[in-house]
């Protein structure tokens, strides 16, 4: 089990480590993408007052989604790492 995580925490160091490359940004702006658009879709329909025009959340949804794209071809490992929690939010397996 040690060796597992060990091994784990040695591959995301050498990951992290490393030059950003181009699959690097495709995919953190991906990942932000798809994170911003709930969170910036959710947050607008929980913190807004009552009742919220479908076409106000979509805005907010996909300006989250622009922001998101932005964010993860600027700061790709960090917006992985942090949002890709977020990303898989509505994904059932």
């Amino acid at each position: 089990m040690k060796a597992a995580v060990s091994q784990a925490k040695f591959r995301f160091t050498q990951w992290w480590q490393a030059p950003i490359t181009r699959a690097d940004r495709i995919r953190g702006a991906a990942v932000g993408a798809l994170a911003c658009f709930w969170i910036f879709g959710l947050g607008r329909l929980m913190l807004a007052q009552e009742p919220v025009g479908l076409s106000v959340l979509v805005w907010w949804a996909v300006g989250g989604a622009i922001a998101g794209i932005l964010l993860g071809m600027r700061f790709p490992k960090a917006v992985t790492c942090i949002l890709f929690p977020f990303s898989t939010f509505g994904i059932t397996g």
